[in-house]
């Protein structure tokens, strides 16, 4: 009989923090409406840990691009 392999185990090298939604909200300085559209189109990692529960990872913020508005002074 072959040998069975054994389950592969998640062995993290670094801790992963893991923010609320709010919380990321706060360091992005944006809505938490954004901060879903972004786990949506996978700017930024978030994980459902649960029916209801989802968490961001806080890493993944610092990697994320920040959109900035351009207000063109003549149009004032």
């Amino acid at each position: 009989m072959p040998a069975s392999k054994p389950a592969p185990t998640m062995t993290a090298t670094a801790e992963t923090e893991w923010i609320s939604l709010q919380q990321a909200a706060e360091r992005m300085q944006c809505a938490v409406k954004t901060i879903r559209r972004r786990i949506s189109d996978g700017t930024i990692r978030g994980v459902r840990f649960g029916p209801r529960l989802v968490r961001v990872d806080a890493a993944s913020l610092n990697k994320a691009p920040r959109e900035l508005q351009y207000v063109d002074p003549m149009d004032r």
